[in-house]
């Protein structure tokens, strides 16, 4: 069956909404929500016949089945302000109000190409003089490594079954193969048991961008593979980010392609001055403008949006609506992506509700378990529901990856946050500290500080970091600060503007 409305196809038989004839990304529930909707216009359809439709009779959140609305709105170009084919009846539940009509099936539609990726091609060492022991084990890490970096969707992962000799030329490879980097694994016997040393090549000019050794003891196999695996993974991305952002320098803006604008807006990122944020903001439009299709660019926005308020630097009523408007488009552009869940996850977080920030924040890490700055998000919004232990276990499985951070300074921010929230007033000032020394502008790990120096009675220490936050963010009074706290705990709420008060802020 295939229905038509204004200039939209849904494709049941081969579950497609197409507008334009163009294939637009939809969520599997979002596509059967759609689906029941549009069957049933000609009535109005309870919550209940909802969740029998589209959950088989499972009861999901209020935030969760309006998620699914939002997005099943953005897919056709409504929103829950006009509601122009999908209207909330309240106390009845939704309708489709669009005019429907049956359709022929759509053939040798264009499709949507998406911006074309960095590749990355891992290689195993071939250098074992006959030791078939550690030839085996090394084949495994790599391939191990190359499942691990599949679940990313910043680059292609390159299957092959080639290995690499000290000699080999990595430019005539990266010909070989279309490859942007190389990662290449060796395996030698050290003592008892196997160093393995790990390098990440830029392949066009040979250029080593990062390497790490991991020395274990051999008793059947590589002992603690997946967690070695795990910590190369998580590295390789921001590396590569780095790396991207230096061979990017000479380009003019006009020059740069949707994936440079994104790359280098998250290097702005990680020093979040005004300048910095005006800049990346304008690449990210830009990005957009270019592909309109690219979920990365609509989520890095997302998140971008979601921070400001944060800071106080954007108000809330009408930034947060377009970051979730952003973080929507990101999911509906690509549902395997990570970072879109995490952009989801962050403009529920921003919008005080957790709980369903805190689902979509578990459906990015399933995707791609090597993000630490999404298990550090992650933390907060546990933290924030009082599950306090399960925060700080978020936290130390981040820093276990030992990955360099996409933002530094942020899981110490968090850090304190937990603290915070914990009452442990020492213990927050402390990992504040880290967070301002790794970042001087990360203006949350200022916040902390005044706040928790105030409660703990040091004032002088106090009224300095307030100074600082004042310089970092000029309007800051109560009522930005009231306005831009993510708490959804009155008690944390009042103890962070009564702070404020005994420093004198009005």
């Amino acid at each position: 069956m295939k229905y038509k409305f204004e200039n939209y196809t849904l494709d049941v038989e081969r579950r497609e909404l197409r507008c334009d004839g163009i294939i637009r990304s939809v969520e599997p529930q979002v596509f059967d929500l759609l689906h029941f909707l549009i069957k049933n216009c000609d009535r109005a359809v309870s919550r209940e016949d909802v969740f029998q439709a589209v959950w088989h009779g499972r009861i999901v959140s209020d935030a969760v089945l309006g998620t699914r609305i939002n997005a099943a709105r953005m897919a056709i170009g409504d929103d829950g302000t006009q509601q122009r084919l999908i209207k909330t009846l309240p106390r009845n539940g939704f309708r489709f109000i669009g005019a429907v009509r049956e359709a022929e099936a759509e053939t040798n539609a264009p499709i949507t190409i998406p911006p074309c990726k960095l590749s990355l091609a891992v290689i195993s060492s071939a250098a074992y003089d006959g030791d078939k022991e550690l030839a085996c084990i090394s084949k495994g890490i790599a391939d191990d490594l190359t499942v691990a970096l599949a679940r990313s969707r910043t680059f292609d992962v390159i299957a092959h079954n080639r290995v690499w000799s000290d000699g080999d030329d990595s430019r005539l490879i990266a010909r070989e193969f279309g490859a942007s980097y190389l990662i290449t694994c060796g395996l030698r016997r050290a003592s008892d048991g196997a160093r393995l040393t790990v390098h990440l090549i830029e392949a066009s000019v040979g250029l080593h961008i990062w390497a790490r050794s991991y020395t274990q003891r051999l008793s059947a196999g590589f002992v603690d593979q997946d967690a070695v695996t795990a910590q190369i993974a998580a590295a390789i991305e921001p590396c590569i980010h780095s790396a991207e952002t230096r061979r990017q320098r000479e380009k003019p803006f006009h020059a740069l392609d949707a994936i440079d604008c994104v790359t280098r807006a998250l290097t702005l990122g990680k020093h979040r001055s005004r300048e910095n944020v005006a800049i990346a903001e304008k690449l990210l439009k830009r990005a957009i403008e270019l592909e309109p299709n690219y979920g990365r660019a609509h989520s890095v926005f997302a998140e971008f949006l979601g921070r400001e308020v944060l800071y106080g630097r954007k108000p809330r009523r009408s930034t947060i609506p377009l970051a979730f408007e952003a973080a929507q488009k990101a999911v509906l552009c690509d549902e395997h992506d990570a970072w879109a869940h995490f952009a989801l996850g962050w403009a529920f977080s921003m919008s005080r509700l957790p709980e369903a920030g805190i689902e979509e924040y578990r459906k990015a890490l399933a995707i791609n378990p090597y993000l630490p700055h999404i298990q550090c998000c992650l933390a907060a919004a546990l933290s924030s529901v009082g599950q306090i232990e399960k925060a700080l276990a978020e936290l130390g499985e981040a820093e276990r990856l030992g990955a360099p951070e996409v933002y530094p300074g942020q899981c110490n921010s968090i850090h304190a946050l937990v603290y915070f929230l914990s009452e442990k007033r020492d213990e927050a000032i402390k990992a504040a500290q880290r967070s301002v020394w790794q970042t001087p502008i990360r203006i949350f790990g200022h916040h902390h500080l005044a706040v928790n120096y105030a409660l703990a009675g040091k004032m002088e220490e106090a009224r300095a970091a307030l100074a600082t936050l004042v310089r970092l963010v000029p309007n800051t009074s109560l009522n930005v600060i009231a306005e831009s706290l993510p708490y959804i705990n009155d008690r944390a709420s009042n103890q962070v503007l009564d702070a404020f008060r005994i420093l004198g802020l009005r």
